[in-house]
């Protein structure tokens, strides 16, 4: 007799058919896993672009009280950036907002992903800009702070939220996941 032949009556094991069910079942919780944690993590870089804001604001106040200006925006040469200062736009060896390296516990932050759109940017404009398209003018020196966020759903700032105005009238307009923040005195 052979001694394998007990092994083949039985019905010890699993069919292809159970095999196939098991590996499926695991295929969806892997995929419905894995658009959870995708989305936790955009919602984590969300966060830390708000408060990489706050942080930011707080520097460029102490900037100003030490000062009576706000940093200059420096824009490296060959920049894209149109005055703007922009954190994935660094000549080498130079620091986004750099400036303001005293005024920063740590480190000056940057955008967490920091790629093509998905940047932060600055810019500093003396007083007497006068806005585009309208016949005002704002008489203090201010900034404007641009973050750009990957879910509309994690801005904290609605869709139209003026963040510079002169008259009722707004030039720099956030939108669903674009804000624009200036400071208080920017906002006539």
């Amino acid at each position: 007799m052979n001694r394998y032949s007990n092994i083949t009556r039985g019905h010890s094991g699993f069919t292809i058919v159970e095999l196939l069910i098991v590996v499926v079942v695991i295929a969806i919780l892997a995929a419905i896993s894995l658009a959870a944690y995708t989305n936790f993590q955009t919602r984590a870089r969300d966060s830390l672009r708000s408060n990489d804001m706050a942080s930011i604001m707080k520097a460029l106040d102490l900037y100003y009280v030490d000062n009576g200006q706000y940093p200059p925006s420096v824009t490296p040469t060959g920049s894209v950036g149109g005055g703007w200062e922009i954190s994935n736009d660094v000549a080498a060896g130079r620091v986004f907002m750099q400036t303001l390296g005293e005024y920063v516990k740590a480190k000056i932050p940057i955008d967490p992903s920091n790629q093509g759109a998905i940047n932060y940017r600055y810019i500093s404009l003396n007083s007497g800009y006068s806005m585009p398209g309208n016949s005002c003018t704002i008489n203090k020196p201010f900034y404007v702070l641009r973050v750009t966020y990957e879910s509309s759903n994690n801005n904290p700032v609605s869709s139209g939220t003026a963040a510079a105005t002169c008259g009722g009238e707004g030039q720099w307009v956030s939108t669903s996941t674009v804000r624009y923040i200036a400071p208080a005195q920017a906002r006539m």
